[in-house]
């Protein structure tokens, strides 16, 4: 969430916003590095088909990823798509223009990982967010490249799917506001199966505490509570009424490939 707060819309594109000019190097650079996450998510669902990420370094440093090679020299992201097919993507963003040999550095460090629990990748791609471009150009490249290391990671398929909607899920339990739309139901409808949070500034405060008339016009954020409860269930989940929904309210609700649901609500 932090990384976009220096991007804004432009005419329904993406660019930098001005303020980020003001970041000094350091910031730059992790503002950059979690830019170039954001925009390899986006990618990979929209034309790789992959609609879940996962973060290796962090899994690993939560004993939920194991890898027989202890090095950073390979691909930053593991994803699964809906025929449980594993991918690997290095992600890098860039506020300036990119370096001689990025690109083939970025491909050389996907291909490292040669296995995941013991199948070959899918894809093992480069993915370039060109920050400076107006609007934000990507640059998905799928090897062939060198890979030297020939890393192999493993986990359990619980692990994975508890990674991947461990954030969202814990605000949701904590501070789902379900009850309140109950008392007072939103103009847009929303589907049944799904526990809402606000997606605002007051993400961190109990939605009890505030009258409803502080909710008009907010965004939800939603997850079905059957992926809240087990999420290995995302695999395989099809919620009908939320399909039919999405449809129906194109420009009040998104429900994202990977189940995860926004809509803008008015009570």
């Amino acid at each position: 969430m932090s990384a976009t707060s220096y991007l804004m819309d432009d005419s329904g594109t993406w660019r930098l916003d001005p303020a980020y000019a003001s970041l000094d190097l350091s910031e730059k650079s992790a503002m950059s590095y979690w830019q170039g996450m954001i925009f390899s998510k986006i990618t990979a669902a929209r034309h790789l088909g992959i609609p879940w990420l996962a973060n290796v370094d962090d899994m690993r440093s939560k004993g939920q990823l194991q890898t027989n090679v202890r090095t950073k020299s390979r691909g930053d992201l593991v994803g699964r798509d809906k025929d449980d097919a594993y991918h690997v993507i290095e992600a890098k963003g860039r506020s300036q223009r990119v370096e001689a040999g990025l690109i083939q550095h970025a491909k050389d460090q996907a291909a490292e990982i040669s296995s995941i629990n013991h199948s070959i990748p899918a894809t093992t791609s480069a993915c370039i967010s060109k920050l400076w471009k107006c609007p934000i150009e990507v640059l998905l490249d799928d090897p062939p490249a060198d890979g030297n290391e020939k890393i192999k990671l493993s986990f359990e398929d619980d692990q994975f799917w508890s990674w991947y909607y461990s954030g969202i899920t814990k605000h949701i339990k904590e501070y789902s506001i379900n009850p309140f739309l109950e008392s007072f139901p939103a103009k847009v409808k929303l589907p049944s199966d799904y526990i809402w949070v606000l997606l605002s500034d007051w993400l961190d405060t109990p939605w009890r505490r505030y009258p409803h008339p502080d909710f008009r016009g907010s965004i939800l954020i939603g997850l079905p509570n059957q992926i809240i409860k087990f999420p290995s269930a995302a695999r395989e989940y099809t919620s009908v009424e939320a399909n039919s929904f999405k449809f129906e309210n194109s420009e009040s609700l998104f429900i994202a490939s990977d189940h995860v649901a926004l809509a803008r609500v008015e009570f």
